[in-house]
C-alpha cells in the first residue's frame, strides 16, 4: 500500500512563495522530482500576479521542450490561479517543474506535493 506525505514545493523555502525570476527557458525551479523510480509526486501549485498589467506564464512540466510547456495568461492583481493540477510525475533523473514569465519578479508561486512512496 502506498504511503502519502505532503511536502512544500522543493523550490520553496519552508513553503514560502517562489518569485518567478526567469523570462525564458529553462525557467525558475518550482519542484524537482525525486530520482527514485518508486516515488510519484502529485504537484499542485498556484500563481498570483503582483503587477498592474497581465503577465504570461509558461510552466515547463518535467522538461523544457515545446511539448512540456503550457502557457497561461495571469490577470493583474486578481488572486491566485491554479496552474499545477496535481498530475503525477514519476521519479527519474532531471524531472523538474519550472516556470518563466514575460517579466521578472511579477509572478509568485506556491503549492505543495503529495508524494506517494
Amino acid at each position: 500500500m502506498a504511503v502519502y506525505s505532503t511536502l512544500p514545493l522543493s523550490g520553496s523555502t519552508n513553503g514560502r512563495p517562489i518569485a518567478i525570476l526567469s523570462t525564458a527557458s529553462p525557467g525558475t525551479t518550482l519542484h524537482t522530482v525525486s530520482t527514485a523510480t518508486a516515488i510519484r509526486d502529485h504537484v499542485y501549485g498556484w500563481v498570483w500576479n503582483q503587477a498592474t498589467t497581465q503577465s504570461e506564464l509558461t510552466i515547463e512540466w518535467g522538461g523544457t521542450s515545446t511539448l512540456d510547456q503550457m502557457t497561461l495568461t495571469i490577470p493583474a492583481r486578481d488572486g491566485a490561479y491554479a496552474v499545477l493540477p496535481g498530475a503525477a510525475l514519476i521519479g527519474a533523473t532531471d524531472i523538474v517543474v519550472r516556470a518563466f514569465a514575460t517579466a521578472t519578479n511579477r509572478l509568485f508561486a506556491f503549492g505543495h506535493v503529495d508524494r506517494a512512496t
